[in-house]
């Protein structure tokens, strides 16, 4: 596991059900790991099977290139630009444009 890794295991899953293993271990971060994946972790459950890590390692992956991204600064709104004033995929048209004219209901919730 990389550095990184460890520390959104560490920032993601709480410490409380994870009284087997001492902590900085391998067996405790597969444990967290394990959680990510759905798995309970209770005394009586059976040790997780290769879905439960799978899973596990898909939702961290995930998060993890969220996190790189999240820290590269490319999402959100460019600087000034106004949400209402992005293209849609509604024919090439601005929000803005399709309120003025009456093509969608500033009512309606979707």
């Amino acid at each position: 596991m990389t550095d990184n890794e460890i520390a959104l295991l560490d920032e993601l899953i709480s410490d409380v059900g994870n009284r087997r293993c001492r902590p900085g271990t391998l067996a405790f971060y597969l444990t967290k790991l394990e959680r990510l994946g759905r798995y309970l972790a209770r005394a009586a459950d059976p040790p997780p099977g290769n879905v439960v890590i799978w899973r596990g390692l898909s939702r961290l992956t995930v998060i993890e290139l969220g996190a790189e991204i999240g820290a590269a600064g490319n999402v959100g709104l460019k600087a000034g630009e106004d949400l209402t004033r992005r293209r849609t995929r509604h024919r090439g048209r601005t929000l803005t444009d399709r309120l003025a004219d009456g093509t969608v209901d500033p009512e309606r919730r979707s």
